[in-house]
């Protein structure tokens, strides 16, 4: 589902922070493990990155050449109208199968 202008400008800003969040956390588990020679942090530090790029790429959908929505509702009625189309569509191509 895609979502409205403000909801999307609030999740770059939260994405923004998280981001800086992660860029001073992995400076400090970076002096962790090099310091202290724990390779535990790095590990882990290597294990989230690597979870949360594949969760990225595989659960969120694709938004490209999709329209932008002001708010929820419109993108709501805009999804609702593309499934009756699929329907009909759908429903017009069994009656064609069925008459050959």
């Amino acid at each position: 589902m895609d979502f409205g202008h403000k909801t999307r400008n609030t999740s770059v800003g939260v994405t923004s922070f998280v981001a800086r969040l992660g860029s001073l956390l992995g400076i400090l588990l970076v002096d962790q493990g090099l310091v202290y020679g724990n390779p535990a942090t790095l590990s882990a530090a290597g294990l989230l990155s690597v979870a949360s790029g594949l969760s990225v790429a595989f659960l969120l959908p694709e938004t490209a050449a999709r329209p932008l929505h002001a708010n929820l509702e419109e993108e709501a009625d805009w999804d609702r109208r593309r499934k009756e189309q699929e329907e009909e569509e759908e429903v017009e191509g069994r009656t064609a199968d069925d008459v050959t």
